[in-house]
């Protein structure tokens, strides 16, 4: 398998002549600069609304760059059908006027306009698609554009167009520059290149395609992974389960290696869903390894969705880490920002035994009360444990205690936020008198842990009332099992005194 010459399709772009055109309607001359492949259509169209071509006169060659217009692309590649392709001009025409206030109904007029252009010149179709998404582009309704691409991949499927022509290359990846592909649009796509090129072809298409999906910014699942190895195995691509058993970091062209390496820096890579970043773990080791600009990058932009855990194995033990770990100063700035950027962290040894070495550096830190701007911590053994060194919240309201982490693993005692009134109240709020019973014993062999039980205990049972998580029947004391669940609440309050 050959994954040496893969690139994303480059935008529309030519070195061209370029010809001032002069054209006439009585006294009024019109004057434009035309490339020399379009001087024909562009005669053609101006005839229409009476301008007659006067002269022309080459006047330099220029880089075409922006996207050709739907009249351009059928005088070029399918000029026996410009004569069908001239009258849709004036419906995309209408569809530009509209469009900005009345999307939806653009939508629906353009349906029987695209299923008649489909049945006098389908291989226009996708052009003609693009244009009006283009119109919607211009306008802000991006929402509308995944519908359309779906429309195309249709029309390609349907009458077998050539899905890995440059002209219609070119029309589709002009959607994933907007974000427009799904997960789906793109296991279509790739369904019609597997069916109708060649094995290298088809994985060629749509390693192109997943790489111009996250260098636009678009999210990246496991499919993206799944469609890879599928399409590589008979190609030798190695399967993931040989890549875990015989890790070669020496390894080059294992092709999640290089897709990685390809969109590490990408828009996409740092929002990739978290099913994404666990199917690519192995991989991600081996290339921020091997790379220093990776690491650099990595411990400065934690993507979004990847785990505490697939984050710090992919840079524990790199150069990087070691020198950043060796500052404390460096270290101390680099965590603060990891919990105020999007991400989360969750309680792990290795962390805390960060924290308290960094306990003189984090001392006097505030955590700011932007929610929308982060995830706030959730586990009450990281909580205690920032408490402890000295960190505080603008808004502890904000904490969302997990007790079930601390039920889990309970690296700490939760002697901090006991001895903290603010934190003390928020998570005697946050305890349940049925997750009280069910860890009994945990909180029975941590005093300061049994003391934040015994508040909420004594809370629920004030003046004995019943807690809300009892049904309301007994809450009132109808039939004996109101008196049983009353028994039961002061024996557990008598083991918490």
């Amino acid at each position: 398998m050959n994954i040496d010459t893969l690139a994303t399709p480059a935008a529309s772009t030519s070195d061209a002549e370029v010809h001032a055109a002069r054209f006439t309607i009585g006294d009024i001359t019109v004057v434009r600069l035309v490339p020399t492949k379009l001087l024909h259509v562009t005669e053609t169209v101006l005839e229409t609304v009476s301008l007659t071509l006067a002269t022309t006169r080459q006047v330099g060659r220029t880089a075409a760059t922006q996207p050709m217009g739907f009249i351009d692309w059928v005088a070029i590649h399918r000029p026996d059908d410009l004569t069908v392709a001239l009258p849709y001009l004036g419906e995309l025409s209408r569809a530009q006027d509209a469009v900005t206030s009345k999307p939806g109904r653009v939508k629906s007029r353009m349906k029987p306009v695209i299923a008649k252009l489909e049945e006098e010149a389908p291989h226009c179709v996708p052009a003609f698609i693009t244009e009006l998404a283009r119109h919607f582009v211009m306008a802000g309704r991006t929402g509308f554009l995944t519908h359309y691409l779906k429309r195309i991949v249709e029309v390609i499927s349907e009458y077998d167009l050539p899905i890995d022509s440059p002209e219609y290359q070119e029309l589709l990846f002009e959607f994933v520059s907007w974000r427009a592909m799904t997960s789906r649009v793109l296991q279509d796509e790739v369904d019609i290149a597997e069916r109708s090129l060649e094995p290298q072809a088809a994985f060629d298409y749509a390693y192109k395609l997943i790489v111009a999906q996250a260098q636009a910014g678009g999210i990246l699942d496991k499919s993206a992974v799944i469609i890879l190895r599928r399409l590589g195995k008979p190609l030798g691509f190695k399967q993931v389960t040989a890549i875990l058993a015989n890790p070669d970091p020496d390894n080059p062209d294992d092709v999640i290696d290089r897709l990685l390496a390809d969109i590490i820096y990408s828009k996409g890579f740092t929002a990739a869903y978290p099913e994404f970043f666990t199917r690519v773990e192995p991989s991600l080791r081996r290339i921020v390894r091997a790379d220093r600009g990776r690491q650099d990058h990595l411990l400065a932009v934690r993507p979004i969705n990847m785990s505490l855990d697939i984050y710090h194995e992919a840079l524990v033990d790199t150069e990087a880490w070691r020198e950043l770990t060796s500052d404390n100063r460096a270290f101390a700035q680099w965590l603060y920002l990891r919990v105020i950027t999007p991400g989360g962290l969750s309680a792990r040894p290795w962390l805390i035994a960060a924290i308290y070495q960094l306990k003189d550096e984090l001392a006097g830190m505030v955590i700011p009360s932007e929610r929308h701007k982060y995830f706030p911590i959730n586990s009450p053994d990281l909580i205690n444990v920032l408490a402890d060194v000295g960190v505080t919240w603008e808004n502890p309201d904000e904490l969302w205690w997990r007790w079930e982490d601390w039920y889990k693993n309970h690296y700490t005692d939760l002697s901090a936020v006991a001895a903290d009134p603010c934190l003390r109240a928020e998570a005697v709020s946050r305890l349940r008198v049925p997750d009280i019973v069910s860890n009994i014993h945990l909180f029975l062999t941590n005093e300061p842990a049994r003391k934040l039980a015994a508040e909420v205990l004594n809370q629920q049972s004030k003046k004995h009332a019943m807690p809300s998580w009892i049904p309301s029947r007994v809450q009132r004391g109808e039939g004996h099992w109101g008196t049983i669940v009353r028994n039961i609440i002061k024996d557990i309050e008598k083991r918490f005194d």
